[in-house]
């Protein structure tokens, strides 16, 4: 597990995110059990970012504890986002990058289970590596991924599903993002959120460009 073992479950579970409509950033979500209807996970962005690094910090819903931090990499060749966990939010767990050369939308989830992990300070290359999970749009190119499986590794089993929400009249009307995730068993559901996440918002960047 990425972030942690006690985030994986040993059923399939089902995440509902929305966004806030009314936050300092604008980028906050909170993430709930589908099924039991308690909020999870929260995900809160700065009203202020000087660093231009996007970043997200991901809190236990109970405890109000920041479990992780999602960072933009800029100047990245690829668009890319970094996952940190650890003590001092410094250990790079994993990274989410959209790849090049694709026919339709995909992304490279690398999870690093090295110790010492990577740090801030430290570089991207990922050429030696092969993704741990995969996700990928059954879209067009450039069109936004409403729907996108995560397999495991690049031939691999399918392991979770996101889903934007374009039915709710919330989503109609106010044109924010619903989103519905399905995650397979002993997959890191805390991590399957902060892709979530990192995917919308290298969508939103594309449409802005």
């Amino acid at each position: 597990a990425a972030i942690g073992p006690e985030h994986c479950r040993t059923q399939n579970s089902e995440i509902a995110m929305k966004e806030k409509l009314f936050s300092w950033s604008g980028d906050d979500f909170a993430a709930r059990d589908y099924k039991y209807s308690h909020t999870l996970f929260k995900i809160e962005g700065k009203a202020i970012d000087l660093s231009m690094s996007g970043e997200k910090k991901l809190k236990e819903s109970m405890s109000g504890k920041t479990i992780a931090v999602l960072q933009h990499k800029l100047f990245a060749v690829n668009k890319t986002w970094h996952v940190y966990a650890g003590r001092g939010m410094d250990e790079r767990r994993a990274s989410i990058i959209k790849r090049a050369w694709a026919w339709t939308a995909t992304y490279d989830v690398f999870i690093y289970h090295g110790i010492p992990y990577l740090t801030k300070e430290d570089g991207t290359d990922t050429s030696a590596l092969k993704p741990s999970l995969v996700v990928k749009a059954g879209m067009w190119p450039f069109s936004h991924p409403k729907q996108l499986r995560v397999y495991c590794g690049e031939n691999g089993e399918c392991v979770g599903k996101m889903k934007k929400d374009s039915k709710s009249l919330r989503s109609m009307v106010l044109d924010d993002d619903v989103y519905k995730l399905k995650v397979g068993p002993n997959i890191d559901t805390a991590l399957m959120v902060l892709v979530a996440v990192a995917i919308d918002e290298m969508r939103d960047s594309e449409w802005e460009d």
